[in-house]
């Protein structure tokens, strides 16, 4: 185990076995503030698909929805009050979830450059236009943890191009999802051979002959490899104890006339948890086969890891694109899909396969919120869905007619979670001028304005715990790159979206 003994941080092993640490700053404070205030792990998920929706398809039919609260910028109605299906698309799944989601309506681009730019959604504008700045997600693992978030893209089986999709930047660069769940998995989750450490104690606790001859470091390998990999601890503390546990088994081996080995070869990312400590592997991924049905074996996979990787918080931030962007291989027959991906299906043309394509991801999207809700979080009896944030968001619009017209207003986004009891669930809430009883509120023809993603975004950063200092270039610039619709947008919200959070919500 790691102990904290006369302000040294040591690691304890068979045998008696001391192994001497560094200070280890980050660790120390984040585990003990977090134990003193009864803090849960703070986590954050992203969920991808693009090309926008059919607004009668995402949005729940305005004749079914009587407002709660109707005032001139913002309204909302408690998702518990709307009879039936949420939306064509929102379904019976995500019946259990309508205390712990949040659909919105209004939240836009304040850019008119975004055009199948993904990234647009964690950063509020192109990455051409980013200032080489970092998305929410590389932020928000930074201030948070010291560290860089999970990045997935599940790409299509009739493709041999991997690892290239990407909706996530930092340092004003690209950073591309990994499409084999598999290697992700391995990346998360290898802890190396343990097993001698394991093997050779016995009953009376005394070291065996076979202890005699292994390290002080093989000893401790277990509590050393939990350590090296928690998600509390700092990249710079990792980088110190990686160097510092090097020396002691270099320096051992040269004592013992062996060769030297590294410390922290293991490799992975353990965490001290029960439920965590030899996870179930996803298993190969079916890439390039040329088979449909392989799309939804890697999306399930992917999205398998990514939920390991939050539970175990091993990777409390990550973000996975449902689908590669911008042009998809092949057909997805799998689902009695004939249409090509993108054109076709993605822009409206086939606009029943288009909703067919829709429940399938919300099947999925559903799915995985559900998995978060049913893993009781270590602090406070909560569910790990209810201290986390989880954002299935879509790169265009909602429009009233073709997705195919590109909007930037409206666009689909499902906030799952509640950030620690910080977000404000259980609504359906439209952020804009009021529309009047039984219009649909789409992006065609007198669109009222709506508030900037930005201000979505800084509303998640605050509510897990990111403080504006953290993610600002200077005070009260807010969060990310503002567009030409910025100022007014500001009009039409009469509130500062720069620096305050999204009302009703939080």
């Amino acid at each position: 185990m790691v102990s904290y003994v006369n302000r040294r941080f040591v690691l304890k092993g068979a045998g008696g076995v001391t192994v001497f640490l560094p200070y280890l700053g980050s660790w120390l404070w984040s585990n003990k503030l977090r134990a003193a205030e009864n803090k849960p792990l703070p986590r954050f998920a992203m969920i991808f698909s693009g090309h926008g929706q059919f607004s009668e398809h995402w949005l729940p039919d305005p004749n079914k929805v009587n407002w709660e609260q109707d005032s001139m910028y913002e309204r909302y109605v408690s998702l518990s009050r709307i009879a039936g299906d949420i939306s064509p698309i929102i379904g019976k799944d995500f019946d259990p979830l309508r205390a712990k989601i949040t659909l919105m309506s209004r939240i836009d681009y304040a850019s008119d450059r975004p055009n199948h730019n993904c990234e647009a959604l964690l950063l509020g504008d192109t990455l051409s236009s980013g200032q080489g700045r970092d998305s929410m997600d590389h932020v928000m693992a930074q201030a948070l943890f010291g560290s860089s978030p999970l990045n997935l893209a599940v790409n299509s089986p009739y493709s041999s191009s991997q690892d290239k999709h990407h909706i996530s930047t930092k340092n004003g660069r690209a950073v591309v999802g990994v499409s084999n769940p598999a290697k992700a998995f391995d990346n998360l989750f290898n802890l190396g051979n343990t097993a001698a450490a394991v093997e050779v104690q016995n009953n009376s606790g005394q070291p065996t002959p076979a202890q005699n001859n292994l390290k002080a470091i093989d000893l401790v390998r277990e509590q050393y490899l939990s350590l090296r990999n928690s998600s509390k601890l700092s990249q710079v503390d990792k980088l110190k104890l990686e160097e510092h546990v090097a020396f002691i088994s270099e320096l051992q081996g040269k004592l013992k006339g062996s060769e030297p080995t590294k410390g922290g070869s293991g490799g992975g990312q353990g965490v001290p948890k029960s439920m965590c400590k030899n996870p179930k592997s996803p298993g190969p991924a079916p890439l390039n086969t040329g088979r449909s049905e392989d799309y939804g074996i890697v999306l399930d996979q992917s999205m398998e890891v990514m939920r390991l990787g939050l539970v175990c918080g091993v990777a409390p931030v990550a973000t996975v694109m449902l689908h590669a962007y911008d042009y998809f291989n092949g057909t997805l027959g799998f689902l009695g899909l004939k249409s090509v991906f993108h054109e076709s299906i993605g822009h409206g043309e086939a606009k029943g396969e288009k909703l067919i394509l829709q429940r399938y991801y919300a099947k999925k999207v559903a799915e995985f919120m559900r998995a978060l809700d049913q893993v009781e979080d270590t602090v406070g009896g909560s569910t790990v869905l209810d201290n986390s944030l989880v954002a299935w968001m879509n790169d265009l619009g909602s429009s009233a007619n073709s997705p195919n017209d590109h909007a930037r207003a409206n666009l689909p986004i499902l906030i799952g979670g509640k950030a620690g009891g910080k977000w404000k669930s259980g609504k359906f809430v439209d952020y804009g001028r009021n529309y009047g009883q039984g219009k649909r509120i789409h992006s065609a023809g007198g669109f009222y304005q709506g508030r900037p993603v930005n201000q979505l975004l800084l509303t998640m950063l605050q509510s897990l715990g990111v403080r504006p200092d953290q993610y600002e270039t200077q005070p009260g610039a807010g969060f990310g790159v503002y567009g030409s619709k910025s100022e007014s947008m500001q009009q039409n919200s009469a509130r500062n979206h720069k620096t305050e959070k999204l009302p009703i919500v939080s």
